[in-house]
């Protein structure tokens, strides 16, 4: 009996020695770090959230105080045209300037491969898979390809990927980038942005209408119609204390036609700086005509 107990009590004693040894943080033998090493972390850590995340700052210098959308048959009488009209008010006492980007984009939901078996509702498909895409999008100020976002080697393995695919009696169609990579790319490029100024109290003659428009004379003599409506891309009118910004984006008449359900709004400050976004799904708009 005394040897079991002696035997009892040593196997408790080493699987207690052993538990606490476990529970013992592990020494860091590596020499310590340089000043100048920790400061490249840190701006690893910072370019890897700026990558993946790009939040907007708070500007209270400014107030988009309404958005509205319009409809409208094109002048050419060959698409329609969504107008997208912003209002931003300036609350300093001085001028300020800003760029912007307005995307304006058709996005579906990409159907599930198997119906018989969809997913739970409490759950995606596949959490990193993407389940809607871009059918077709307008940039203002100036157009975007998806050459721009992925890249000529990106264009190119896609490409390659549906050559393969279709060889498999598969359809594989390369279509746009999604709309996180369009966000991303254009993140990353505010010195493309429209840019535009909030007045305060003087506003000068020349700029209370700004516009890309380009009238051809000649052909409004000869055909009584102005067809060089898709270079038309913003009017922009300038007031004491508030700026409305209206980008128009026209979409031709054609067999795969696609007209904009959602679009995205992105605005810098002066120094390049995100300081505001917004996504908003506009559903089907009244055609006005």
């Amino acid at each position: 009996m005394n040897k079991l107990f002696k035997y009892l009590f040593l196997s408790l004693t080493i699987a207690l020695t052993l538990t606490l040894i476990a529970q013992e943080p592990a020494k860091n033998t590596a020499p310590p770090a340089k000043d100048g090493a920790k400061a490249d972390a840190k701006k690893d850590d910072l370019a890897l959230l700026k990558e993946y995340t790009p939040i907007p700052q708070l500007d209270p210098s400014f107030t988009v105080s309404g958005t509205s959308y319009l409809r409208r048959a094109a002048h050419n009488g060959k698409g329609d045209v969504l107008d997208v009209q912003i209002n931003i008010a300036n609350n300093e006492a001085s001028l300020r300037e800003y760029s912007i980007y307005v995307f304006a984009y058709n996005e579906t939901k990409i159907p599930i491969v198997n119906p018989l078996a969809p997913p739970p509702v409490w759950r995606d498909n596949d959490p990193n898979k993407l389940n809607t895409t871009v059918d077709f999008s307008v940039l203002c100020p100036e157009k975007i390809t998806p050459e721009d976002v992925w890249g000529k080697e990106g264009l190119k393995a896609k490409q390659e990927k549906s050559e393969k695919e279709k060889l498999k009696g598969f359809t594989y169609v390369v279509g746009e980038p999604s709309l996180n990579e369009y966000m991303l790319y254009l993140t990353k490029k505010p010195e493309k942005a429209l840019k535009f100024k909030l007045y305060y109290e003087d506003v000068p003659k020349d700029k209370v209408t700004e516009s890309n428009f380009k009238n051809d004379e000649a052909e409004l003599k000869r055909d009584m119609n102005n067809k060089a409506v898709d270079s038309h891309t913003y009017t922009i009118f300038n007031s004491k204390y508030k700026t409305t910004i209206t980008t128009h984006h026209y979409s031709q008449h054609r067999a795969n036609f696609f007209f904009f359900n959602r679009v995205a709004v992105l605005i810098f400050d002066s120094k390049n700086a995100l300081v505001y976004r917004s996504i908003e799904d506009i559903g089907k708009k009244r055609e006005h005509r």
